[in-house]
């Protein structure tokens, strides 16, 4: 049987691109034997050979004039018949809602904006990673957005947490980047920063971070644990490895994390690290299994578990039966790509 192409257009290999594209192609073309065959690639494909057995164009974060003319191209062929490939945008951030603090900001202008729109304006359908953000692209581009969560690959199911046990302090790591907070803005720590650095003057934990030392936590920071920053391709093996008793998610309650997926929970979930993330209405943490909702409640649990060994190990344990039980290891359903 001839194979259909679905041809990802990605030039992010990092971060979202390697959840939203990366993971899930190389687990395709290692687990699945189907009718389809991906091609990812930076360029946009003319060749009328592939193109007529294309089954999907998918754009992740692509945009540009040059790029509006590609699709409207794809439009024309199919008018043509020389082609039947569906257009889907990808998408894993709420792009026009990002705060000041967010970094993010200073490379996506208004300017940037209007070009992304009028680029997945051209789209027929889109792929994005959670139910809020859904409702957004609906409501901005009235057209269907079919949800696909990010997901934690295979391997990782077959391979047990390091330990069921605390450290006598322990080691509580931050894993985001530090687009999340500004030179003069806490940011998403807004809220956490005292009782943390209360906790860490007490000696009650050690705080450890990825690339640098937040500017806020500069009075401890002879306290504190940095590691060096890792490819996203081998990032769960090194967290893995790095073996931190509690990971922190910290967000501010505003649209643009409430469109955020909850990867930084289910990243800690399948390494073994008791997560405990910010909890506000439609928080994307909500479906965890923490119990605390306000950020000194977040240090108190902390606290809590890292005395209580039985509760510790019984966290640990929940936390790999969720990411099982809900189907939050990549899979390949029936769905539309």
């Amino acid at each position: 049987m001839k194979k259909k192409f679905i041809i990802f257009l990605s030039n992010d290999a990092g971060g979202c691109g390697f959840y939203r594209v990366g993971s899930f192609v190389n687990e395709y073309q290692t687990y699945v034997d189907s009718e389809y065959d991906i091609i990812r690639t930076q360029l946009c494909i003319t060749d009328l050979a592939i193109l007529k057995d294309a089954y999907s164009i998918i754009l992740q974060r692509f945009a540009g004039n040059e790029l509006i003319e590609y699709l409207k191209f794809i439009k024309e062929l199919r008018k043509q018949g020389k082609t039947s490939a569906k257009i889907f945008g990808e998408l894993d951030d709420c792009f026009s809602a990002i705060e000041s603090y967010n970094k993010a900001s200073e490379v996506i202008k208004s300017k940037d904006v209007k070009l992304l729109d009028e680029t997945y304006l051209e789209c027929d359908a889109y792929r994005v990673s959670t139910f809020e953000l859904a409702r957004y692209v609906e409501k901005r581009y009235h057209k269907k957005a079919y949800v696909v969560k990010n997901a934690i690959e295979r391997y990782m199911m077959y391979i047990e947490p390091p330990k069921y046990t605390c450290r006598d302090i322990p080691l509580v790591l931050y894993t985001g980047a530090a687009n999340h907070f500004s030179e003069t803005d806490h940011g998403d720590f807004t809220g956490w920063v005292d009782s943390l650095v209360e906790a860490v003057k007490a000696g009650k934990m050690i705080l450890g971070f990825f690339g640098g030392i937040p500017w806020f936590f500069e009075e401890i920071k002879d306290k504190c644990m940095v590691f060096p920053f890792q490819k996203s391709s081998v990032f769960l093996p090194f967290l893995h490895k790095v073996n931190a008793d509690f990971i922190i998610a910290p967000l501010k309650n505003n649209y643009f994390n409430k469109c955020k997926s909850d990867v930084k929970l289910i990243e800690s979930y399948a390494v073994g690290s008791v997560f405990i993330g910010s909890m506000w209405d439609r928080s994307p943490y909500e479906c965890g299994l923490q119990y605390s909702k306000t950020p000194a409640q977040h240090i108190e649990e902390i606290l809590e578990l890292s005395n209580t060994p039985t509760a510790f190990e019984s966290r640990i344990k929940q936390q790999r039966e969720y990411l099982i039980n809900n189907g939050r290891y990549i899979k390949f359903p029936e769905i539309e790509f």
